[in-house]
This record gives C-alpha cells, structure tokens and sequence, in this order.
C-alpha cells in the first residue's frame, strides 16, 4: 500500500510540473505575438504531416480494393478488341450474309487475378494466383498482361490456381511475326528469364532485329495479336531451314504482379469436335 502512495505521488508531481508548463507555454504564446506566429505555424506543420500519414494509412488499405476494380475494368475493356470476338458473318461469291443476331459474338473474356506467388530461376517456372474455381478459372486457360503472355493454368483449387509459367520446359506457345505472318513455337531454353527461342520460322521469311512477335491465334489459349516480345537476334544454321531466332519478353516476369486469365467461351464446341475425330 505504502509503495502505490508513492507512486501516486511521484506521478502527481509529474502531472502538476507538465499542468505548470502547459499554463506557461500557454502565457509565452498568447502575449507574445512573435511566439505566437512560431506556435501556430509549428501547429500547421504538424497537423499536416499527421493528415498526410492519415491519408497514406487509408490509402494503403484502399490499394488492394483499388487495384480490384481496375482489374475488372481493363479485363471488360479487354473483351472488346477485335482479337477477342468472333466475325459472325458468312461470304457467299463476294456476298456478305449478316447473321441474325450480330455481326460479332464474344469469343473471349478475361478475368483479372493477382500473382502471390511466383519463381524465374528454375528450369520448371511456376506462378500462383488468388483466383480458383470459384471465380470461374479452370486449367487450360491462357494467362496474359497488359504487355505479354505468361503461361497457362495447370491446376485450380476454389480459391487458388497455379500457372505453368512460359519459363518452363514443357511451355510452348504458338507465335508469329507481325506483319510477315510466319508463325512457329515460342519455349524457353533458359538460363535468362527475359529471352525467348522462336522455333519453326522457315528461312524464306522476311525477318530483322526489332521485329515484334505476337500470339499467332492459332492456339485456343490465346486471342490472335497479343504482344510476347522483339526480335534481338537470329541465324540459320549451316543445313537447317529454319532460323533460330531470339526474343525478348516485353513482360519482366520477375516483377509481374497483375495479369488476366483468358476464357475461351467457344472451347466446349472445340472440345467436343476433338473428341469426335
């Protein structure tokens, strides 16, 4: 008992010494004018460095939610370019026959999902993503950014998937050359995770450094006119006939963060006519 009266005294002394320097402060400031200016001015600055932690506080929390619904409004925009629509009419002798319903039908959409998890240094790259089954993912779907392909989903769990990465052994992607319209395989030889090998590109085409490669349109995975990358560099072998053509990726898949999984809505009528062969 005899310790927490002094303790309480103690503290009391404390809290009369910090009310005595309140009232003086308070007396310096109120009648002195140039005391006063430092005082308020200080105040200004410091209420203003709290309000600007305040607002970065709230927009941090706010990013993700943010981020969200910019990703759901690229993916929208995204299904409206022509890559991602089906012509829906007919040509009979130079005649264009309308279809009753529309000129075009969707033939894509896109689904935007965030990267929390992801590797390059492998030899067998792997990324995984926070959407699953619930949000309409399944395995077979192309993964894309805004700058260039990614991969293609393997597996999908109701909340998770994981995406074979371009940088892997087993990925091949069907691309072309803009504008020369020859097309091969794009895979990954490794070690960097910026450069590509395009495969398969006959040694009649036109090609040059800087060249940009493209998703060709004839894999189901991906819409035709997707950006994959350049040309840096290319050769013909003595006896091949083909070249052997490096490509750098416009996407840094080190540092990807954000991407679209791609839905192929025409891809159970493909289905089905494969399995019927």
């Amino acid at each position: 008992m005899s310790t927490l009266l002094q303790l309480l005294t103690r503290l009391g002394s404390v809290f009369i010494f910090l009310f005595l320097e309140g009232i003086c402060i308070y007396l310096v400031v109120r009648y002195n004018e140039g005391q006063e200016r430092i005082f308020i001015n200080s105040t200004n600055i410091i209420a203003g460095k709290l309000t600007e932690q305040s607002d970065r506080f709230h927009r941090f929390f706010n990013l993700s939610t943010e981020n969200t619904r910019l990703l759901a409004e690229n993916a929208r925009l995204r299904a409206q370019i022509a890559s991602a629509q089906y012509p829906d009419q007919l040509e009979r002798d130079s005649a264009i026959v309308l279809s009753p319903d529309s000129l075009v039908l969707q033939q894509y959409t896109f689904t935007g999902a965030e990267v929390v998890g992801n590797s390059v240094a492998l030899r067998n790259n792997m990324l995984t993503l926070n959407r699953g089954s619930r949000h309409g993912i399944r395995p077979n779907m192309g993964v894309i950014t805004e700058n260039g392909v990614v991969g293609i989903v393997r597996q999908v769990g109701r909340h998770f998937s994981s995406v074979m990465s371009v940088l892997h052994a087993q990925s091949r992607i069907s691309a072309r050359i803009r504008g020369e319209r020859y097309f091969g395989s794009l895979t990954w030889q490794g070690p960097d995770p910026r450069i590509m090998s395009l495969e398969d590109v006959p040694k009649y085409a036109q090609i040059a450094v800087g060249d940009t490669v493209e998703t060709s349109g004839y894999s189901e995975l991906f819409p035709a006119e997707i950006l994959i990358g350049t040309i840096t560099a290319y050769s013909l072998p003595p006896g091949e006939s083909n070249y052997k053509i490096s490509v750098k990726l416009t996407t840094d898949l080190a540092r990807v963060q954000y991407v679209y999984v791609v839905n192929n809505l025409f891809q159970p009528e493909l289905d089905s006519l494969r399995q019927a062969k």
